[in-house]
């Protein structure tokens, strides 16, 4: 899994949504981003997907990095159950 993590010619490589990507997304959306995010600012991305995504649950997990759900899976995993429980 992720610790042993390597790109391949069939890994994605994650882009950024341009303004109207965000503004068309008409789903329910939850952002978890870990406090200790290295490849952007956790407080920029929550303030532009706010901005952008009508409706948009966001949340700064703490003590969790780009892999949130590997340094945080109790939190991660309580915050999407609630999600999904609304």
């Amino acid at each position: 899994g992720y610790p042993r993590y390597r790109t391949t010619r069939n890994s994605l490589v994650p882009r950024v949504f341009s303004d109207q990507e965000l503004r068309s997304i008409k789903e329910p959306v939850l952002l978890l981003i870990g406090d200790h995010e290295v490849i952007y600012k956790p407080e920029k991305a929550i303030e532009r997907a706010t901005r952008l995504v009508a409706g948009l649950k966001s949340e700064i997990i703490p003590g969790a990095n780009h892999c949130a759900q590997y340094t945080a899976p109790g939190i991660v995993n309580h915050k999407i159950l609630e999600f999904l429980a609304t």
